[in-house]
C-alpha cells in the first residue's frame, strides 16, 4: 500500500502547533495579555488555529492503522522511545540541578506510563489495548451504521458536554483513553469509506479555517457579552476544548485536506527522514522536568506590538520544535545502530506466539 506522504507532513505540523499552544498556554501569553488588546486577538487567535493538533494525532491513528497489521511491537517501540526520554532527562538533571530530583521523580522515570509523565503517552496506551476491537467494530460497520454511530458520538461526546458544560461520559475533555478511541474510529471510517472524497484539498482548508474562526469569534463575542451583562467573563473558552464540536471537525478537516496533498519529490525526502522524529518534539519538551521550566516564561512578550509579538512567539516555537526535532532524528540513528527494533520485534513475536491459533488437526474418524 502506497504511503501517503501527506499525512507524514501533517504530522510535522501539527507538533509545531502543539508547541506553540504550549507556548501561548503554559508560557502565559494568553493570560496576561491586556482585554481585547491586538495582543489579546493575536494570542488567542493562534491559540484556536493550533488547538486542533492533539485530536488531528489521535485520527490519524484510525487512519493510519485501519486494515493494517496489529503489532506489539508498536507500542513496544513507543515504550521504549518514553524510557529513554524520561531516564535520561531526569539522569541530566540529576547531574546539574540535583536539587530538583527526588524519589518521585525517580519513580517517575522508571514507570513514565503509569504515572502519567505524558499524559498522551498515558492514555495512547490505553487505546493501543483497545486497537483490535476498534478495528473489529470498524471492519464490522456497514457505512449507514458508521454514519449513524459518527453522529450519535458527535453528539452525545462533544455537542451536549461542551454546551451544557458537562462532562458525563468521563471523557475529561479529550484528555483521556475513551476520547482517543472515539478519534480512532472517526479516522478509521474516513479511511474505510473515503468520506469527503469528492471534495478537494482547497475546499477542506477552507472548511479548516472557517471552523477556527467561529472557534476565535465565540471566545471573544462571548467574552464581551457576557462582561457586559454580568461583570465578568463567562464560558469563553466553550468552544477552546479538544471534546469542542468545531475542533473536532476541524481537526478532520485538517486530516483530510493534508491526505490530498500532491508532495514534491523534494518535499518527500524531508518528510520521510523527519516524519518518525515528529512524536520526539512532545517527549522532550513536555518532559515535567522541562515543561515546568515554560511556565510563564513567554508572559513578557505581550508587552510588544501585536505583529512583533506574534512573529517572535512563532520563531520561539520554531526554535523549540526544531531542537527537539533534530535531537530526536539522533536519537533515531542512535537507536538504529543498536538494532533496537529489530530486538522489539523478536520480544513482540515472543509475546504474540501464544495467542496465534495453531490449526486444528482433523479427527480421526470413528471406530466402528
Amino acid at each position: 500500500m502506497k504511503r501517503n506522504y501527506g499525512i507524514d507532513l501533517l504530522r510535522l505540523v501539527l507538533m509545531y502547533m502543539v508547541v506553540l499552544v504550549h507556548i501561548l498556554g503554559t508560557g502565559g501569553v494568553v493570560w496576561t495579555a491586556p482585554l481585547f488588546s491586538g495582543q489579546y486577538w493575536a494570542a488567542w487567535s493562534l491559540d484556536a488555529l493550533c488547538y486542533c493538533s492533539v485530536n488531528s494525532f489521535a485520527l490519524i491513528t484510525g487512519y493510519v492503522h485501519y486494515g493494517t497489521r496489529y503489532k506489539v511491537s508498536s507500542i513496544l517501540s513507543l515504550t521504549a522511545q518514553a524510557f529513554f526520554y524520561s531516564a535520561s532527562i531526569t539522569l541530566l538533571c540529576a547531574l546539574f540541578q540535583p536539587d530538583r530530583i527526588t524519589s518521585r521523580e525517580i519513580v517517575n522515570a522508571i514507570f513514565p506510563i503509569h504515572r502519567v509523565s505524558w499524559w498522551y503517552v498515558s492514555a495512547y496506551g490505553g487505546l493501543f489495548l483497545l486497537i483490535p476491537v476498534l478495528e473489529a467494530g470498524a471492519k464490522a460497520f456497514t457505512q449507514r451504521q458508521a454514519i449513524a454511530f459518527s453522529a450519535a458520538a458527535f453528539a452525545a461526546f462533544s455537542v451536549m458536554p461542551t454546551f451544557l458544560v458537562s462532562d458525563p461520559f468521563m471523557m475529561y475533555y479529550g484528555y483521556s483513553t475513551l476520547w482517543l478511541a472515539y478519534l480512532y474510529l472517526i479516522g478509521a471510517f474516513i479511511k474505510k469509506y473515503g468520506w469527503c472524497a469528492s471534495a478537494s484539498a482547497g475546499r477542506l482548508f477552507a472548511a479548516f479555517f472557517g471552523l477556527v474562526g467561529i472557534t476565535a469569534l465565540s471566545k471573544f463575542l462571548i467574552e464581551a457579552v457576557t462582561i457586559r451583562l454580568l461583570g465578568q467573563s463567562q464560558f469563553s473558552t466553550i468552544l477552546l476544548s479538544y471534546t469542542s464540536p468545531t475542533i473536532v471537525a476541524a481537526s478532520a478537516a485538517l486530516l483530510m485536506a493534508f491526505a490530498r496533498l500532491e508532495l514534491s519529490p523534494g518535499v518527500t525526502r524531508v518528510v520521510r527522514t523527519f516524519s518518525p522524529a515528529a512524536f520526539g518534539v512532545y517527549l522532550i519538551h513536555c518532559h515535567p522536568l522541562i515543561f515546568e521550566r515554560l511556565s510563564g516564561r513567554f508572559g513578557p512578550l505581550v508587552s510588544r506590538g501585536p505583529l512583533t509579538m506574534t512573529v517572535l512567539l512563532l520563531l520561539a516555537a520554531l526554535a523549540i520544535y526544531l531542537s527537539c526535532l533534530i535531537v530526536d532524528y539522533l536519537r533515531i540513528l542512535f537507536f538504529r545502530r543498536l538494532r533496537v527494533r529489530e530486538h522489539l520485534d523478536r520480544v513482540a513475536d515472543r509475546m504474540t506466539a501464544w495467542f496465534r491459533e495453531s490449526p486444528e488437526k482433523p479427527h480421526d474418524p470413528p471406530k466402528i
